[in-house]
């Protein structure tokens, strides 16, 4: 993903996450909600901050997109901490289960997605594959069981998605051979 597009993309997902009103009272009522922007936040940070050069143009955008976060909405300030701050080992278990919390809510997702838009399929491709990536990388985050059940659970995800896409591309194939 070319880096003007995830700079938009945080954008997008950092006013998304800074409208919720008080953070702990949209936790109460919608975590797995709360959890899902949070995340989209975090993984458009994370991506442009690995594929940056220290101290570029990108670089910047992305920590100031953040830091307006906890700007626009102070209850987000701890949230945003996590985000922009390096781990430590009570972080890092929250930043485990909020980690794990992104991945379950796109599973989720496309295990209840009712319309399959190949755009937004796409995205959660992506997406998980971003996440997969992490995961592997931050495998010490987890317990043996715990990183196996997640890698066994997005590789289901991505293959139901393959298949998918196979069955798109396949009638997309027999309606051009039909002209």
């Amino acid at each position: 993903m070319p880096l003007d597009k995830a700079l938009e993309e945080l954008e997008k997902y950092a006013k998304d996450l800074s409208s919720i009103g008080d953070a702990k009272q949209f936790m109460k009522a919608n975590k797995e909600a709360f959890i899902s922007k949070w995340a989209k936040v975090n993984q458009y940070y994370l991506y442009i901050m690995n594929n940056t050069q220290g101290m570029s143009d990108e670089f910047f955008r992305a920590i100031e997109i953040v830091s307006d976060i906890s700007y626009n909405n102070p209850s987000l300030e701890e949230w945003v901490e996590m985000i922009t701050k390096p781990v430590n080992s009570k972080t890092q278990t929250e930043d485990a289960l909020a980690f794990k919390g992104s991945i379950e809510a796109l599973i989720s997702e496309v295990r209840d997605m009712r319309y399959w838009d190949t755009q937004n399929v796409s995205e959660i491709k992506w997406e998980l594959e971003e996440y997969l990536k992490k995961l592997k990388e931050n495998r010490n985050l987890f317990e043996f069981y715990e990183y196996q059940g997640l890698l066994n659970n997005i590789n289901a995800t991505l293959d139901k998605i393959g298949m998918f896409e196979e069955m798109v591309n396949s009638n997309l194939m027999q309606g051009i051979r039909r002209m």
